[in-house]
């Protein structure tokens, strides 16, 4: 009883700094979003359909669909913008029944110049809702609703917490007029608690940003 009520604390106040952290991000970004826009900086709207894998679940493949906000800067009407800031929420395939996972994050990106090609990476700060960790069965991936009815036959992975960092490259990108298209985009990332104790891997399938 005592150990579960301190892990529920433990995730409680480790979200706590965590919303904090993320949300310091997003307000620099508003910040900055102003000040930009003062300065004739680009605004986009982006979509994208993402692939997931993550370490923590014993199903780890999930689909999703991304929304995303693009602050495109360093640009003229001659040049296009070499850096990007993006701020998104994901939504991933069901986990446990009807749970729908949500991420929410904080990007920026150096972007090239090559005629219409737009190659593109950097670092990404976010919030997962699939961060979580599962009982295991021993060292197997099986997965049980009573598992706290056998005491110390089943255990818990370490929590990672929501907090997740990541790097991404945006190879196959190309303007198109007021849209942008890409393909593959690759992703690599973990935990920002506990680095190494959760590891994502993400396949963008497509993404499509659009500059009115």
């Amino acid at each position: 009883m005592t150990q579960r009520v301190m892990y529920l604390l433990g995730r409680r106040f480790g979200a706590t700094r965590a919303a904090r952290c993320a949300g310091t991000i997003g307000a620099a970004l508003l910040v900055l979003g102003s000040t930009a826009s003062a300065r004739g900086a680009e605004h986009g709207i982006a979509v994208g359909v993402p692939v997931l894998y993550t370490s923590m679940l014993a199903s780890p493949w999930r689909f999703g669909a991304a929304l995303q906000y693009d602050l495109n800067l360093g640009g003229d009407d001659a040049t296009p913008s070499w850096l990007h800031l993006g701020a998104g929420l994901r939504a991933f395939g069901p986990v446990g029944g009807a749970t729908v996972p949500l991420e929410t994050y904080t990007q920026a990106q150096l972007v090239g110049a090559f005629g219409p090609w737009r190659p593109a990476l950097g670092p990404e700060l976010g919030l997962t809702g699939l961060f979580r960790p599962e009982p295991m069965l021993r060292d197997s991936s099986v997965l049980t609703e009573k598992h706290d009815a056998v005491e110390g036959y089943f255990e818990r992975r370490e929590d990672p917490g929501p907090l997740y960092m990541a790097f991404t490259t945006s190879a196959i990108r190309f303007a198109l007029g007021s849209f942008t298209l890409g393909v593959g985009d690759l992703q690599v990332g973990t935990s920002v608690v506990h680095p190494g104790s959760a590891f994502r891997f993400q396949l963008e399938l497509a993404h499509l940003e659009w500059v009115p």
